[in-house]
């Protein structure tokens, strides 16, 4: 299994077999170009969190992700996997090709290979195609 990281807005992934898993706060108020069917709100920033700078922001975002257990978090991506070939990709709304953006998706990832060795990329076409991501 492989993990990525992109938007709700990136209309690559329905051209991908990523399974699209919801890691904000909220849903997209708006129709995507691919069905998110699952959540992982424990993944998700909280409300105070929201308008925060970055460093306050990445301190409580990393002091909550170290109360989650890290086996139970893999067996939970299994579960959205269940018996298919597929990787996952992680979204949020952040649009990190604009200058000064970041998001938690990206402090999720640098945590979650910390604590597991795996790395996880954020997810664009020629990066899909680069990592053998099967297009549709």
């Amino acid at each position: 299994m492989k993990i990525y990281t992109s938007r709700y807005g990136n209309k690559e992934i329905a051209q991908t077999n990523l399974i699209p898993v919801g890691i904000s706060l909220y849903p997209p108020r708006w129709e995507t170009a691919f069905k998110v069917k699952y959540r992982i709100k424990e993944l998700a920033p909280t409300r105070n969190m929201l308008d925060m700078e970055y460093e306050p922001y990445k301190t409580l975002y990393i002091q909550k992700l170290n109360t989650l257990d890290i086996n139970q978090l893999e067996e939970r991506f299994k579960v959205i996997l269940g018996e298919k070939c597929k990787d996952i990709v992680l979204l949020c709304f952040e649009d990190l090709t604009k200058p000064g953006e970041w998001c938690h998706r990206c402090v999720f990832a640098e945590w979650w290979q910390n604590k597991t060795g795996q790395k996880i990329n954020e997810l664009n076409l020629q990066k899909a195609i680069n990592h053998n991501i099967k297009m549709l």
